[in-house]
């Protein structure tokens, strides 16, 4: 069932002193454009991909019932919203689990020039119990109908049960993270194609725990000289850190761990960085920080290849956000956006701004927040995807009309 559900209007708060009176007389709405009914027992978690006036998404279960998924193994749709007309929602690929196929998607998905879909699968494949997940393609083919194929299957050997999608770069390798590993701390891995169809999967960085980081949770981050970007949940004091990966002429690895968590600065980072023009790098950390709820923060680039931590903002003041789970995604005018995941004015979470001021800081205003009010949306943990313009679009995996979970636009 889709439709138009509900719509809720609230005053845009102003950022900064300078900025007060025209931001003061602006409004942003917000919007359910579709709910989840009870063939899912919860919604999606994870980022929307927008392509070509299409949004699309994965379900972590629900569809077709079977031995392997009691639940259904989950599936991947299709949305297009419609302005002042009816949107389209479709499933375009239902799982079903097993040695031949994977089960519960999770993580962001990527697109390639060609269109195909790609992401991962937390479980299925082939190995033993309710497998060690996969990595997989849908490919378009005339009428709408998408074909899917398993690019890789985990072993218990390369690690498993992933809990991030992926990342591709300019000549179509994917990467991504994954648990267990050879040392049992995670690890980053590299999906090249072949001429053939086929992929060839490497694991280019083994954590070791502790000093190095361990437990990856969140998608990596390329830059244009290839080296890899991310973050683990742990570290030698257990509240996370943020890594690179440098590649070398020999195929070979090299990390560097750029900054390790401390509790005043953050804890159990779990979004990807965003990598700006200048090569700084911005994330959020779940926990921890001034008020204990969470952050912002920024790593500056030194000089001599050090790096500068900064505390952007600290979530947890009265009608702010709590513990944000999601990254950040900018916009054309350099303002950032992301999602967190309690708190606000209602305590239902809110989508966030942060809006770069002269000086270079940037300040955060809550530009919407979620609420018990039926049909709104609840347990936001994905961030914002823009479709084409300044209209945002998310998910929750609570909420929505049928309480199932929600697909939301955000208009400002």
């Amino acid at each position: 069932m889709s439709g138009k559900f509900s719509r809720f209007v609230i005053p845009a708060v102003a950022c900064a002193v300078l900025m007060m009176a025209a931001i003061a007389s602006a409004t942003v709405t917000e919007e359910v454009l579709y709910s989840f009914d009870s063939n899912n027992s919860t919604g999606p978690r994870d980022k929307l991909l927008y392509s070509s006036g299409t949004l699309y998404g994965t379900i972590p279960d629900g569809g077709p019932k079977s031995n392997a998924c009691t639940l259904g193994c989950g599936s991947i749709f299709a949305f297009v919203p419609k302005t002042g007309g009816e949107s389209s929602y479709r499933v375009i690929y239902n799982f079903l689990g097993g040695r031949n196929d994977g089960s519960s998607p999770i993580g962001n998905m990527v697109m390639d020039s060609a269109g195909n879909l790609y992401g991962v699968t937390s479980f299925g494949g082939g190995c033993g119990g309710s497998g060690c997940g996969t990595v997989f393609k849908l490919t378009p083919s005339a009428g709408g109908q998408w074909t899917e194929s398993i690019a890789h299957s985990f072993s218990e050997a390369e690690g498993s049960n992933p809990q991030a999608g992926l990342a591709m770069d300019s000549f179509g390798n994917l990467y991504g993270t994954i648990g267990g590993g050879a040392n049992g701390y995670g690890s980053v891995y590299e999906l090249t194609p072949n001429a053939d169809g086929s992929w060839n999967e490497l694991e280019i960085y083994h954590f070791r725990g502790l000093a190095d980081g361990e437990y990856p949770r969140a998608e990596v981050t390329l830059d244009s000289a290839g080296n890899v970007y991310g973050t683990t949940s742990g570290d030698n004091s257990q509240n996370g850190s943020v890594f690179e990966l440098t590649p070398s002429s020999g195929g070979e690895w090299t990390e560097h761990t750029l900054y390790d968590f401390v509790t005043a600065t953050g804890c159990n980072p779990m979004a990807p960085v965003w990598l700006d023009s200048a090569g700084n790098l911005y994330g959020t950390a779940e926990g921890c920080g001034h008020y204990a709820e969470g952050v912002v923060y920024k790593l500056t680039r030194n000089s001599d290849g050090s790096w500068t931590e900064s505390t952007i903002h600290a979530f947890g003041e009265t009608g702010d956000g709590q513990n944000p789970q999601s990254g950040l995604t900018p916009d054309s005018q350099g303002n950032l956006y992301g999602t967190a995941l309690r708190g606000g004015a209602n305590g239902g979470g809110t989508v966030y701004r942060l809006r770069p001021n002269s000086n270079g800081t940037l300040s955060e205003t809550v530009i919407y927040s979620f609420s018990s009010t039926v049909g709104d949306p609840t347990s936001v943990f994905s961030g914002v995807t823009f479709g084409g313009g300044t209209t945002m679009y998310g998910t929750s995996s609570g909420g929505g009309t049928l309480g199932n979970g929600a697909i939301y636009q955000i208009a400002q």
